[in-house]
């Protein structure tokens, strides 16, 4: 089922999705499947090394005052200096997103079936690439 958080009150908006429920690019999947599908991805398992590199490498700008990049399906990004990359998205009452920070091994997935949309993609999934790269900055 997927909610909206309208004033308090968590609302069922399972059928406005066209394929419900699923996110708004139709996948159905798990956080665990999700976040071994982006392991073989990262780790050249599901395609070839030069595919993964082709894939993250940055080929439009898409925020000019962030300087986040997207290559082919992936947003590309620096987390306090830390690059990351992988894919967010979601709809009314959904929101996912996929991160490998590559460089260390470290990554992390999310699927929710309540959103209060942009909040959660604007300021949750920015605010976890932030914690990371700083764990990993420790390091």
């Amino acid at each position: 089922r997927a909610y909206l958080n309208i004033d308090g009150k968590l609302v069922d908006v399972t059928a406005r999705h066209p394929l419900s429920p699923t996110p708004a690019g139709g996948a159905f999947s798990t956080a665990g499947d999700l976040g071994r599908f982006m392991e073989a991805f990262r780790s050249g398992k599901l395609l070839r090394s030069d595919l993964v590199n082709l894939m993250t490498s940055a080929k439009i700008v898409s925020d000019a005052e962030t300087g986040d990049r997207y290559g082919y399906g992936m947003e590309l990004a620096d987390a306090n200096g830390v690059r990351t990359y992988g894919h967010a998205g979601g709809f009314e009452g959904t929101a996912a997103n996929a991160r490998v920070f590559p460089d260390s091994g470290y990554s992390y997935t999310i699927i929710s079936n309540i959103s209060e949309s942009p909040e959660i993609q604007a300021e949750l999934f920015p605010y976890i690439d932030k914690v990371v790269a700083e764990r990993i900055k420790r390091k």
